[in-house]
């Protein structure tokens, strides 16, 4: 995270237009967003609380956009399927146990994400988008756990949009 001094600074005292995205914004609003909003020239949010919320607050630089996917780079590549599934994201509360679940199973399960590595051994930690775009490609589901990082409440995210527009 960029101190808000910084993201002012840079705001007030030069020709770049700043902006935020947020997407935690049901558990993180309060604390984080909404005191950083005035740092910025734009704030996007995707949850019409957090939008309501700036409005009450007289926030006028808040937006509220929704997600969506960029045929660019979320494509179907018409690749041989290598897995049952896949899932992309960091590893935290109960994901590790989901994956370990299924791949007990005897589902291959291909991950990638921030810490999948003390989980899996060989998993992917960093990836690219064109390795994102083939390994879904690859895949013949594309699991999505809606849970958010230490909250109960459930987000969307991201991956709902991009899924499909690889034909997964």
């Amino acid at each position: 995270e960029i101190p808000r001094y910084v993201v002012r600074h840079i705001t007030k005292h030069t020709r770049t237009t700043t902006l935020a995205w947020n997407a935690d914004d049901d558990r993180r609003w309060d604390d984080y967003s909404s005191t950083y909003a005035p740092a910025y020239d734009y704030m996007v949010t995707t949850y019409a609380s957090a939008k309501t919320k700036a409005e009450k607050q007289g926030l006028k630089n808040v937006l509220l956009s929704q997600w969506a996917a960029n045929p660019r780079h979320h494509r179907p590549l018409n690749l041989k399927k290598e897995f049952d599934a896949i899932f992309l994201g960091v590893a935290y509360d109960d994901r590790p146990d989901y994956i370990s679940a299924l791949l007990d199973f005897g589902f291959k399960v291909k991950v990638g994400g921030k810490n999948w590595d003390q989980y899996i051994k060989g998993a992917e930690v960093e990836l690219s988008q064109e390795e994102i775009c083939i390994l879904t490609n690859q895949s013949n589901i594309c699991l999505v756990f809606s849970k958010g990082c230490g909250s109960a409440s459930k987000q969307i995210k991201g991956r709902v949009f991009e899924s499909p527009a690889y034909g997964v």
